[in-house]
């Protein structure tokens, strides 16, 4: 059954979403951050510190981590694109004009969790009760430098949607990451929160 998220996500900050502390501390040793990102609001604006001043720019759509087949996607205009986590297609649905349609398949179920997004704002999360994990590498001093291929290698694996906390616990118990799970409407609100420090327009 689907539920409608987006009047859900337009109530939520991320600034208060609070980061788990071993979360928060695993991701400050990874990137070399000066204190322990606290919020979901500070992980975001930390994450996009980083790589604009690793880069002396900014992030991009063309930042996002496609590749040829995985199990995160999203599907615009008929056309198909596959991501190496779940949250890159949100990116996509959170800043296209037309009709976007994600899909992700837990590592663990056979059944993708489906979000769309309609051009009028709605979005729409199927089955109702979907989660968003996000993670980061457990045993890793960090990168030499934060590129993009750095950042995904340590924290896209573990960007997944499940349908429920059955899913994720199992997942999560298996994983060598330290993660956490927020509902589709707060993890969707991370990803704007990330959009805006980051400063991103539309899609091309």
């Amino acid at each position: 059954m689907a539920t409608t998220v987006d009047d859900e996500t337009n109530g939520i900050d991320p600034e208060t979403i609070q980061l788990p502390r071993d979360f928060g501390e695993r991701v400050q040793r990874t990137f070399g951050f000066d204190e322990r990102p606290r919020t979901y609001g500070e992980w975001a604006d930390r994450i996009v510190e980083s790589f604009e001043t690793a880069h002396d720019r900014t992030l991009s759509t063309d930042d996002l981590c496609d590749t040829d087949d995985s199990a995160h996607s999203a599907t615009v205009g008929g056309e198909t694109t596959h991501y190496m986590c779940a949250e890159d297609p949100l990116v996509v649905g959170l800043l296209a004009d037309e009709h976007v349609t994600v899909e992700s398949t837990p590592p663990n179920r056979e059944e993708p969790v489906r979000i769309e997004f309609a051009p009028d704002g709605t979005i729409t999360a199927d089955p109702e009760g979907a989660l968003l994990s996000f993670g980061v590498v457990k045993d890793d001093d960090g990168p030499d430098a934060v590129t993009p291929e750095a950042m995904y290698g340590l924290v896209c694996p573990y960007g997944h949607a499940f349908p429920d906390d059955e899913a994720y616990d199992a997942w999560a118990a298996e994983t060598d990451a330290v993660t956490d799970v927020l509902s589709v409407p707060a993890g969707i609100a991370v990803m704007r929160a990330l959009i805006d420090a980051a400063g991103l327009g539309g899609m091309e």
